[in-house]
């Protein structure tokens, strides 16, 4: 209801999605934000890894999008996302759906925020 009553005032909400059951619940409340965050992060943590998360998460996104073709819907995969390996397993899960209009993003974790670069 939060994320709902921000977005009415222009705020986009991004909501932590770490199952599939709470991700078919906010889809059916009308959310289209997301972030799939698998147990090996820091912070908001669910019972999943990423990888088992993204798989249900995108076969979920999948079926929403059978169901409501139109639907306008934004994803964040993060978790464990680190090297080319691992940003081509997030291209793995993602690549149907961005081919169905889902706008895609990856989240990198803190660790990056101590490299030279940063």
């Amino acid at each position: 209801d939060q994320a709902l009553a921000l977005e009415e005032h222009g705020t986009a909400t991004w909501l932590h999605a770490p199952s599939p059951g709470l991700l078919r619940q906010f889809l059916k409340a009308g959310a289209k934000r997301f972030v799939f965050e698998g147990r090996e992060c820091g912070g908001h943590v669910g019972p999943r890894s990423s990888f088992a998360l993204w798989e249900s998460a995108a076969a979920v996104l999948e079926r929403h999008l059978d169901a409501h073709p139109k639907a306008e819907l934004e994803v964040a995969f993060a978790g464990g996302v680190h090297d080319r390996l691992s940003a081509s397993m997030v291209e793995a899960f993602a690549g149907g759906l961005a081919a169905r209009g889902v706008k895609i993003g990856v989240w990198l974790g803190t660790a990056y925020a101590f490299t030279p670069e940063a």
